[in-house]
């Protein structure tokens, strides 16, 4: 990618964060009372506990985000079928990737959380599709972008439905699965359970 797409890349996620965080109505300025820590915070739930890794998964995560074309629809319904079968038929798939999803973001989800962002006075990213790659290591995911990248149908089908006027952003670390089932597929492991006893219900009047 050119330095011009990466330096635009870096002003759009952090104009988009900054507004976000700088219009923020939840989170409260710190004082110099506030002493919490996580050493000497009382932990209801002991594998939050410092040091315990306890929810970190083994495997890499690599997102890559982007803008779909004005026609959301014809845009989404193109990454969900040939996309996906042109991704997936790439050579070594199979071999360097444990998991491949995709987030779609519809309009019907925007009007969902708009009272969410208007309480946080947050603000709606740029992109609305995310494509996510779970692998053992970063050779593997660093191997399977690139070849991915280099492959002509690959690249010359991405311009049947991603905005190539917005920089695909990149996002790359890994999970914390606190709550719910770990990815069996990915070597992946729960965190807690949903019938843990632990829970605080509170009864509906």
């Amino acid at each position: 990618m050119l330095l011009s797409s990466i330096i635009a890349t870096v002003l759009l996620l952090a104009t988009s964060f900054a507004s976000a965080l700088g219009g923020s109505k939840v989170f409260p300025p710190r004082s110099d009372n506030d002493s919490l820590t996580a050493e000497n915070h009382k932990y209801v739930f002991d594998e939050a506990k410092p040091g315990n890794d306890f929810f970190r998964q083994p495997y890499i995560r690599f997102m890559v985000f982007f803008r779909m074309k004005p026609d959301k629809e014809a845009s989404r319904q193109h990454w969900k079928t040939v996309h996906a079968d042109l991704t997936l038929a790439t050579a070594n798939t199979g071999v360097d990737i444990l998991r491949y999803t995709q987030f779609n973001q519809d309009p019907a989800s925007i009007d969902m959380i708009q009272p969410i962002v208007e309480k946080t006075g947050g603000t709606i990213l740029a992109f609305d599709g995310i494509a996510e790659f779970h692998a053992k290591d970063a050779d593997s995911i660093k191997k399977f972008m690139l070849r991915a990248f280099d492959d002509p149908k690959i690249t010359a089908d991405i311009k049947f439905f991603i905005d190539e006027s917005v920089p695909l952003g990149f996002m790359a670390g890994y999970d914390q699965v606190v709550y719910g089932g770990g990815t069996e597929t990915s070597g992946g492991h729960h965190g807690i359970w949903p019938n843990d006893r632990r829970f605080v219900v509170e009864k509906e009047e």
